[in-house]
């Protein structure tokens, strides 16, 4: 990454590049289609830093919201998403729809924010919430209202840390759970097995 923050800093010092209410399509193979518009982008290349900002709006969501910036000095970045109105139930009929058990779900709003240092770990906090979630199996159907997941990840080299700070399910609300996976050295696995 040195040499292309280095041809930033040397040739386009100060530029702006900006996008004022595009439209565009999205198409990946083996994923739904997805129209965007009233998009806007607008980044920045300062003496210290990068400066990301987009909206848009799409069949999926009702507003979308993403701010970034890459510091130069240490290549260390932070991110933050938020969206309003998210419709997944055509996701979750595609990517579901041949599991015995059925998911509907009222629009979820979501918040998420990600930052690394460059060096030692990538670390995210997430707030999904929905006013309900349905589930059917065999014609019956659950309704569970009120739900949300709070949560943060810690990804490093040697260990992945997922914590829950809360998940609300209606009146059910589980608080403060946390699981790691950690890699063992090759060393400490070896001086472990004599």
């Amino acid at each position: 990454m040195g040499p292309i923050v280095d041809a930033v800093r040397e040739f386009a010092p100060d530029t702006v590049v900006a996008i004022e209410d595009a439209e565009l399509e999205v198409r990946v193979p083996g994923a739904l289609p997805m129209n965007l518009s009233k998009l806007s982008v607008s980044a920045r290349a300062g003496a210290e830093a990068t400066v990301l900002e987009a909206t848009a709006t799409s069949e999926y969501w009702s507003s979308l919201e993403l701010a970034a910036r890459v510091e130069y000095a240490e290549l260390s970045a932070r991110a933050s998403l938020s969206a309003t109105n998210i419709k997944p139930q055509a996701w979750l009929e595609r990517y579901l729809g041949k599991v015995p058990v059925g998911v509907s779900t009222d629009a979820v709003r979501l918040r998420a924010e990600a930052r690394t240092d460059a060096r030692t770990s990538v670390e995210c906090e997430i707030d999904a919430r929905t006013d309900s979630v349905g589930i059917t199996r065999a014609g019956e159907r659950v309704d569970i209202p009120d739900v949300g997941v709070n949560g943060s990840a810690r990804v490093g080299a040697q260990e992945t840390i997922i914590g829950v700070n809360e998940i609300r399910l209606g009146g059910s609300r589980l608080m403060a759970g946390e699981a790691r996976l950690s890699a063992i050295p090759e060393s400490q696995h070896e001086r472990r097995s004599l």
